[in-house]
């Protein structure tokens, strides 16, 4: 439960500087290939090291839900950022992420949560909607953007963010399959080490996409028009990488190989909740009321949840 919440907390932070970068750099496929890139580097001096990178049980079941995760998943939620925003799209994400893991979960691995715990879930999730649905958007379209053309782009954000919610179930459903695979055997490998195997694959992913859709020469061209410096640019990339991919996957990681995802993913969906705040500091929008209610009901099953986990 911890080790969820702080990655909720994390994810926060991370969609923070994800949604500045979106914004400024018009390439979401090669922002989320160069931030993989910086994580893989940084898990890869632990993992490499320790001697769990490479042949371990589950390792490739492992590598695929990165693939799914990290690479369909992440690159769709880069699109879908500057369409829709950071708070709409996490929700949209996590909150459909929830129940298509654990139909998945449910079917292939026959895991099983309490009526109690499914109804807490289900509070969850509607404290969540509750107060991203309360909370004003901020202004999200240039002011050139015509309200066809608006409407247009608002649509693909919705399907960008229904692939990126597929990406997050599927990625999250595979890392349970894997863990399940190393319990049968009697091994286990440690939560960094998983992460680091995830993003080989997420950025595997991220290469082709790019050079399949976009051509090889954009992997490492500096995009027309961009609004961000190479320096800004970087120390954003590192924030986010540093946030995001590895210490809030490892802390994902780490929730996932003891709890079903039915539990974790609704904790994970905190993060628009925990949003509003640096939302109000960053763009100016105030929450309101409802929002503030929806997020105080989703915190306070949290705990409950917790709770009722330890009894």
């Amino acid at each position: 439960m911890i080790a969820a919440l702080t990655a909720a907390f994390l994810f926060a932070g991370s969609a923070t500087t994800a949604r500045y970068i979106s914004r400024t750099f018009n390439q979401g496929a090669q922002a989320n290939l160069y931030r993989l890139f910086v994580a893989v580097i940084l898990l890869g001096a632990w993992s490499i090291p320790s001697g769990q990178a490479f042949g371990n049980v589950g390792w490739g079941t492992l590598f695929v839900s990165g693939i799914i995760g990290f690479g369909l998943g992440d690159v769709a939620l880069f699109y879908a950022l500057s369409r829709l925003g950071a708070r709409l799209t996490i929700m949209v994400i996590h909150c459909l992420a929830t129940p298509i893991a654990s139909i998945f979960e449910y079917i292939f691995l026959g895991t099983v949560i309490s009526p109690l715990e499914s109804f807490v879930i289900a509070v969850i999730l509607t404290g969540v909607f509750i107060s991203l649905w309360g909370q004003p958007l901020a202004q999200q379209n240039s002011e050139n953007q015509t309200r066809k053309s608006a409407e247009k782009d608002r649509w693909i954000g919705w399907a960008w963010a229904l692939t990126a919610s597929l990406g997050q179930a599927g990625g999250a459903f595979l890392s349970r399959s894997a863990y399940q695979e190393m319990e049968v055997l009697g091994e286990s490998t440690d939560a960094i080490s998983c992460a680091w195997i995830r993003m080989l694959g997420g950025i595997l992913f991220s290469f082709f996409y790019i050079a399949i859709f976009q051509g090889p020469g954009h992997i490492f061209r500096w995009p027309p028009h961009c609004k961000i410096s190479r320096t800004s640019f970087l120390g954003l990339i590192t924030l986010n990488a540093v946030l995001g991919p590895a210490l809030g996957v490892t802390c994902y990681q780490w929730a996932l190989a003891t709890t079903p995802t039915a539990l974790v993913l609704p904790i994970v969906a905190l993060a628009p909740v925990l949003l509003i705040p640096i939302s109000f500091r960053i763009d100016g929008v105030r929450p309101s009321k409802i929002s503030i209610l929806g997020g105080l009901l989703a915190l306070t099953s949290v705990v409950i949840l917790g709770v009722s986990r330890k009894q």
